[in-house]
């Protein structure tokens, strides 16, 4: 009897657990394969480690000399490696370098600009300062900086705007200059700090000027410098070519 007794306390116990160990082994997760995800953005990584049923967490940065940012650099576990469902593989990515600070330009010609920019032109810079150069009229020194943004010192991740002063314009009416001589256009000429191109230009200082341009009336921009462009009366055997004559 107390055998029997026994085996009717056990049979419980027992069926308990092989109940256990076959529910067990029928929900137990079957591990997954870690994807290879270096090189992904962290959203492409997100989207991978997702489908295969895993999590992530950024754990750590390092800092590029590109302009790329957010790229897994490391993961752990490896790719390839076998771990369980709902693992949270962790992640390194990377960060582009600090923004560079913006130079101080005020008072440099256009010239000195190019000149700042030209490592960066050429491709010996590992990071191009962008300098955009706006004109407006003032009375500052023609050609140079006289304001930026931002100011010197600051962080500039998009680049210095410069403001560059222009001439203020010189507008006058063109004279009419047909019927002079060449030796009076040169005069004119060096009176009012003009050049002239003659055609052709093979001829005498009291050869006399036939036409013109700009026309006689037109408004130019002396501040801009004005070229004057005349055709001459010469001989009918002058030898005809273009010339440029600056005074």
């Amino acid at each position: 009897m107390s055998f029997y007794r026994f085996f009717f306390y056990l049979l419980p116990f027992c069926a308990f657990c092989i109940g256990y160990i076959c529910i067990d082994r029928i929900t137990k997760p079957q591990p997954v394969r870690v994807p290879q995800i270096l090189g992904m953005s962290v959203k492409e990584a997100l989207m991978t480690l997702s489908q295969s049923g895993m999590g992530a967490r950024i754990v750590g940065y390092r800092t590029l000399q590109t302009h790329e940012a957010d790229i897994v650099l490391e993961q752990f576990p490896s790719s390839g490696s076998h771990v369980k469902t709902q693992q949270t593989v962790l992640l390194v990515v990377s960060t582009p370098p600090p923004a560079p600070q913006a130079p101080a330009l005020f008072g440099l010609s256009l010239a000195q600009i190019r000149e700042y920019t030209k490592p960066c032109a050429e491709g010996t810079c590992e990071r191009p300062p962008m300098i955009q150069t706006f004109f407006i009229h003032t009375n500052g020194n023609p050609d140079h900086v006289w304001a930026q943004y931002p100011s010197p010192g600051n962080r500039a991740p998009y680049g210095v705007i410069a403001y560059c002063s222009l001439a203020k314009p010189q507008l006058r009416v063109m004279p009419d200059v047909r019927g002079m001589t060449i030796a009076q256009l040169r005069s004119w000429c060096e009176t009012h700090h003009a050049t002239y191109e003659a055609i052709p230009a093979y001829a005498e200082d009291d050869d006399s000027i036939i036409e013109q341009r700009p026309e006689p009336g037109t408004i130019v921009d002396w501040a801009k410098g004005v070229t004057v462009h005349v055709g001459i009366h010469t001989p009918y055997n002058a030898r005809v070519f273009s010339h440029r004559h600056t005074v």
